[in-house]
């Protein structure tokens, strides 16, 4: 369990993500939303990943809704109405080019020190030097997470990317096995953690039964309490008033066109899921035998990796600096684990988890505090 103890953060005091010095401009803007190491060998290590959807992917299905009115109308098609639909379809298909995620693919050689990016040559520095950060973008809640590497000219290039800090651990720990270098962290751990360590020979179990009775569980909402109850009322305030529109039409008009019931029905629906998908969504983290992260969409879970708690050497609070949202994340020698928590609630939830490992570690009898 390494120096876990319930009174004070293991190995040492943390460092607060306020203290951690300002990150250098990068060669490469994080462009990608998720990048990931898809294949490893001595020679090449190849990253693939998706940059992030546009806002044109948003008003495209509207676009392409109106070039199909003409065709469900109760009038005939004539050639302006014909020339219409073709127009609407045409910038349909042009916003959904514009605003589709692209795909974007990298290539490090580390016995020639060079990365590519097509056409793109970056010499790399000798000695393999890593650093992870994260980035808060504009109106997101939470940070994305990156490991980025040294280039020649001092300079640094982002190759994953994750909004899970666990992600890009295990990554990390897998590019490290072909290319060993010296990492640097602004996550706000503390000197002597290194959750990129850890025993491969031990694979996290996806065993949802990794847990049992007297458990701990930890959960918090996905999304703020102010969200959800905006979101709530919108969703009722607005089926009000499709239902009353549909019955004033129905009264005052001799015949409502079955097109305007389904489009007001499908409207409802897609309100409805969510408006629940959002409200109901959460996270938990159970801590029993094994240590286990679930996220719940609509009353299902889908669980993450379990890891022995004997195995857990610390648990920290990471993240962004002004996020929302932050990560509880758990060190193991058979790997990370992290769950997103709020920020308000951080402090509090890692404090907890700590103790109820502790708890859990020691067969039920609480660890005197260290």
């Amino acid at each position: 369990m390494g120096r876990l103890s319930a009174s004070g953060a293991p190995w040492g005091p943390q460092k607060r993500l306020e203290d951690e010095p300002e990150q250098r401009p990068l060669a490469r803007r994080m462009d990608s939303i998720e990048q990931r190491l898809v294949s490893a060998g001595p020679t090449a290590l190849h990253f693939e990943g998706r940059t992030a959807a546009e806002a044109p992917l948003l008003l495209s299905p509207l676009v392409l809704v109106l070039a199909g009115l003409p065709w469900v109308s109760q009038q005939p098609v004539d050639a302006e109405r014909g020339l219409v639909s073709v127009v609407c379809m045409a910038a349909a298909l042009a916003l959904l080019r514009w605003g589709w995620p692209r795909r974007t693919r990298m290539q490090l050689s580390p016995s020639k020190r060079e990365l590519r990016q097509g056409a793109k040559c970056w010499p790399v520095a000798e000695a393999g030097r890593w650093k992870l950060g994260t980035e808060l973008r504009e109106f997101a809640p939470y940070p994305h997470y990156f490991a980025s590497l040294a280039l020649d000219d001092g300079n640094e290039c982002i190759l994953i990317v994750d909004r899970d800090p666990a992600v890009v651990l295990r990554q990390l720990h897998e590019v490290l096995e072909y290319w060993p270098g010296s990492v640097e962290t602004s996550w706000g751990l503390p000197d002597e953690a290194q959750p990129w360590r850890f025993d491969r020979a031990v694979p996290a179990s996806l065993d949802a039964a990794a847990t049992g009775p007297g458990e701990t569980c930890i959960a918090t909402p996905r999304a703020r309490a102010d969200l959800r109850s905006v979101i709530v009322l919108t969703t009722v305030l607005v089926l009000i008033d499709l239902t009353f529109l549909l019955i004033k039409a129905s009264a005052t008009l001799d015949r409502v066109h079955p097109l305007a019931v389904v489009l007001a029905v499908f409207f409802g629906i897609y309100l409805i899921l969510l408006s629940v998908g959002i409200a109901a969504a959460e996270t938990r983290l159970y801590i029993g035998a094994r240590v286990v992260g679930e996220v719940r969409t609509f009353g299902w879970g889908r669980r993450r990796q379990g890891l022995a708690v004997t195995a857990v050497r610390g648990v920290y609070l990471i993240g962004a600096a002004g996020a929302e949202r932050r990560h509880l994340l758990v060190d193991s020698a058979h790997g990370p684990l992290a769950v997103s928590v709020p920020t308000e609630r951080a402090e509090a939830l890692v404090q907890r988890a700590r103790q109820a490992i502790l708890l859990a570690a020691s067969g039920g009898h609480a660890a005197p505090p260290g």
